[in-house]
């Protein structure tokens, strides 16, 4: 996925909401559990 957004030439936005306590106070999955590691571990998958 990451070689059709590079040939597409997409931007990719990504918002955290603070540190992993702040984010995960707001954005959760809906089995609770909260969504910062994820997102950063994305991120920086991404950024390679």
């Amino acid at each position: 996925m990451i070689d059709f957004f590079k040939l597409n030439k997409f931007t990719i936005y990504i918002s955290l909401d603070g540190n992993d306590k702040i984010n995960d106070e707001s954005r959760v999955y809906h089995n609770g559990k909260g969504s910062f590691n994820d997102v950063f571990n994305n991120m920086n998958l991404l950024k390679k």
